[in-house]
This record gives C-alpha cells, sequence and structure tokens, in this order.
C-alpha cells in the first residue's frame, strides 16, 4: 500500500473497548462487552513475501482466501471466552470482521465474502459484497446454533485485487451481558503513549486530561499547562507555540497582516502527536480521504454506533468543503460520566468523542485572556481554537446550548460541570473516512 498510517495501538488501549456499560434503552443489569475473534486461514491462493494474502483476479487467473471461525474469543487483556456459552446468557448484537489492506490494484474493486462449507443451506442470502468492512453478525449466529465452525471466502467481485493482512486481523464481537458475565474493571479508557502525547496538548484543566490522569491512573506532563496549544493556520513547528506570528498561508480568518500565537492545524496537531508516541505520521488529509486501501467509509448518519468498530486512536478525515481531521478517544462512559453527572448528556454517553486541533470559542476566550497578560508591543489577535475534544453529533440542534463566536458562527456545546463540551455536527459534511485498521494485538 503506496499511502498508509502505520500507527499501532497497544494491548492496553484497546482493552478499555471490550467491556463497557451499556447504553440506554437496553435492559437494566445488562452490559455491552466486546471481544475479539481471530479468523483461522485454512486456504490462501496466492502468499506473498511479507505474508500477506492476495485476493483478486489477475491475468483471469482468480485468487481466493478461504478462513474459519470458532467459538472462542478474547479480551486483549487476555481472558478467554466462549461466545456460544455467553449467548445463552445474552444476545449478540455486533460481529464486525476489519481487515487491513496492503495494496490495492484500483480504486472500485470490491470483494465478495460468503459462508462455504457443508453447512450450504447457509449460503442463500449470505453474500456480501464490500471493501474491507464486514457484518458477520447472522452468519455467526447461525453457525453458533449450529454448534459448528464457521467458514467464509474471500474474493474479488470482478476484476482487479488487493493484499490483505488476513493473519493479523479480528472479528470484533459485541454482546449485551448480565453484569455477572462481564469484568467491571475493564469499562473504562487505558492508558496509551498516543492519547497521553494528544492530551499533553491540553490546558492542565481540561476535562478530559484530568478523567483521562484519574481512570487510567497515568502521568501526562501537560506541555502548555494554562492555555494548551493555540489553532494556527500552517502552523507545524512545537518550538513556535504561543510566540505571535504573521500567518504566511492566510484563510478567511488569519489574515497575513495581522498576528497571531503560533499553534498548529489539525493535521500537524496529530503528526505531532503521533512522533510523540513514537508512531509514522499519517498521510496528507486529500491522500487519506480518497485511498480506499488506507481508509474506510463512514456514514455521517449513524455516528451513534461508530463506537462499534472504532477504537481510540482512529483518526477521522472529514471533507465539509475544506478537510478536517481529529483523533477517536472513546466515549462520554468510557471517561466515566453518567447521567446523573450529566443529565444532558444521558443520550450522548456512547457517542464518539473527538480530540482535534479546530475551532472552538471557548477555547477563543482563553487565549483572548491569555493574551491580555503579554508585554508584547503588536497587537495580537486571538485564535478561533485550539486543540480541544469535540461531540460528534448528528445535527447542531442535537446540542442543548448555542454560544455565537465572536466571528459570528454558532456553535452547539454541553454543559460538563463548569466547562463546555462542543460539538462536531456532522450534518453538513459531504464524506467522512477513519482509519487505523484494528491490528494484530498480542
Amino acid at each position: 500500500m503506496k499511502h498508509r498510517i502505520t500507527v499501532f495501538l497497544r494491548a492496553g488501549l484497546l482493552a478499555a473497548l471490550f467491556l463497557l456499560l451499556s447504553p440506554g434503552g437496553r435492559a437494566e443489569g445488562n452490559v455491552l462487552a466486546r471481544f475479539l475473534i481471530r479468523p483461522e486461514v485454512t486456504r490462501q491462493d496466492s502468499v506473498l513475501p511479507d505474508g500477506n494474502t492476495r485476493v483478486g483476479i489477475i491475468r483471469g487467473k482468480p485468487l481466493t482466501a478461504q478462513f474459519s471461525l470458532s467459538a472462542d474469543a478474547r479480551t486483549v487483556i487476555g481472558r478467554q471466552a466462549d461466545i456460544a456459552a455467553l449467548l445463552e446468557k445474552g444476545t449478540l448484537l455486533r460481529a464486525d470482521w476489519r481487515v487491513e489492506a496492503k495494496d490495492v490494484s484500483a480504486s472500485s474493486v470490491s470483494f465478495l465474502l460468503w459462508p462455504f462449507g457443508s453447512a450450504r443451506d447457509m449460503q442463500q442470502g449470505k453474500i456480501q459484497e464490500g471493501w474491507n468492512v464486514w457484518d458477520l453478525t447472522g452468519l455467526l449466529e447461525e453457525s453458533l446454533k449450529r454448534d459448528e465452525s464457521l467458514s467464509l471466502r474471500l474474493q474479488a467481485a470482478e476484476g482487479g485485487w488487493a493484499s490483505f493482512d488476513l493473519e493479523r486481523s479480528w472479528i470484533d464481537v459485541v454482546l449485551a451481558l448480565p453484569e455477572d458475565a462481564c469484568f467491571p474493571e475493564s469499562w473504562r479508557i487505558t492508558e496509551s503513549e498516543l492519547l497521553s502525547a494528544a492530551f499533553s496538548a491540553l490546558p492542565l484543566d481540561h476535562w478530559a486530561l484530568q478523567r483521562y490522569l484519574d481512570i487510567a491512573d497515568t502521568i501526562v506532563f501537560s506541555r502548555w499547562p494554562e492555555t494548551g496549544v493555540p489553532y494556527y493556520f500552517g502552523g507545524h513547528s512545537e518550538e513556535k507555540v504561543l510566540r505571535p506570528f504573521a500567518p504566511s498561508q492566510p484563510s478567511s480568518y488569519y489574515r497575513s497582516d495581522r498576528y497571531y500565537l503560533c499553534g498548529f492545524d489539525c493535521s500537524s496537531f496529530l503528526r505531532w502527536a503521533e512522533a510523540k508516541a513514537g508512531f509514522t505520521a499519517m498521510d496528507q488529509l486529500d491522500q487519506i480521504i480518497q485511498d480506499r486501501a488506507s481508509s474506510f467509509p463512514v456514514s455521517r448518519k449513524s455516528s451513534a454506533e461508530w463506537m462499534q468498530v472504532m477504537i481510540p486512536g482512529d483518526l477521522l478525515v472529514i471533507d465539509h468543503g475544506t478537510l478536517h481531521t481529529g483523533m477517536i478517544i472513546g466515549t462520554p462512559r468510557m471517561y466515566g460520566i453518567t447521567a446523573e453527572e450529566a443529565p444532558e448528556l444521558a443520550d450522548w454517553l456512547d457517542a464518539p468523542l473527538m480530540i482535534h486541533c479546530g475551532e472552538d470559542p471557548f477555547v477563543h476566550d482563553r487565549f483572548a485572556s491569555y493574551i491580555e497578560t503579554l508585554t508584547y508591543r503588536i497587537k495580537i489577535t486571538p485564535p478561533d481554537g485550539g486543540v480541544t475534544v469535540s461531540l460528534l453529533v448528528n445535527t447542531p440542534e442535537d446540542a442543548p446550548h448555542v454560544r455565537t463566536a465572536p466571528w459570528g458562527e454558532n456553535y452547539g456545546y454541553f454543559l460538563l460541570g463548569d466547562q463546555a463540551l462542543t460539538v462536531y455536527p456532522l450534518s453538513s459534511c459531504r464524506k467522512l473516512a477513519w482509519l487505523h485498521p484494528l491490528r494484530g494485538a498480542e
């Protein structure tokens, strides 16, 4: 794959997703439990030197792959689980297979996934066409009821090919179970170098940083404890943060005849966080949102279901006329927020949270106050935002409060104690893609 993300999460980061409190609407006393199933590859027509499997049609010859699933699963923190036995107590909600594509012949190539084996009646109407995410919920449930392993075959829908890392892929299984079937110590977020790096750009008193420190029981050095990092169009240098500069790349808000506090823009912030965590920096945003080999399309209408396939550390690229990007950091529930503590968030406890460097009128206020303490002789214009945490919602009307920024735009927000949690509505987005496929957590 020419353009790819090689940001990897430690097992501890993944573990936080596997056992959460259930969202509202399910039976009282149930929890949402998540497990991983690793498929066993039983046939590969073409294995590349790097160990990946090439699937498709090359010079008229079909190359397929076949694998099987059993009822055994485990959390990344090491606990084994018999999914069939757990289903006797609960309900299978989702089983999603995310496969990493290493290379691809064309942007339009797609693949067929279908049940294969002795249970032929399972094949009727079960063929799925997709790219690198498949819904295996019905197939897995049927195979578990039959008390037999599920055998699946992957082949190209038409021409073209792609290379898949099948040996390191996982099936993400989501179950609704009674509380006594789960492990409450893993309900919340856990430490990771990637999250720690991103959170270090927040001010010390930010609610998300404080929650992360308490729940993950870790230490994060806030690099700019009083202010956090301001937004600065075209900014990319840590050494220049909080120093006044006139932007060399003017935009609608950032004029070249004014001075602003230097900081990061959306993409340079994530590249900085990845570098601090020791990871390879992401590609350009236009490459990410166009390259299906390294990104997955997401629906702007189903953000409440994103966390069924997303994990903290996934990167989101948003096209809303211009391109923006942020990092998914989990959900309010994963940071210990409850409906009793924040009644306004009662229906949004399982919605995605995104840390990003972008517009936020409350961040603007913080930097306006900070600028008043400075002694520069030049006039400094406050930035229109900075590194902040936003809740991904469907429409602006989902937020109970609205703040009009000094530059005239309206921003929705929830109240979380004495701090505002701004929202990022998806209704105006033209195209969305997330990346960071689930990779081998050992």
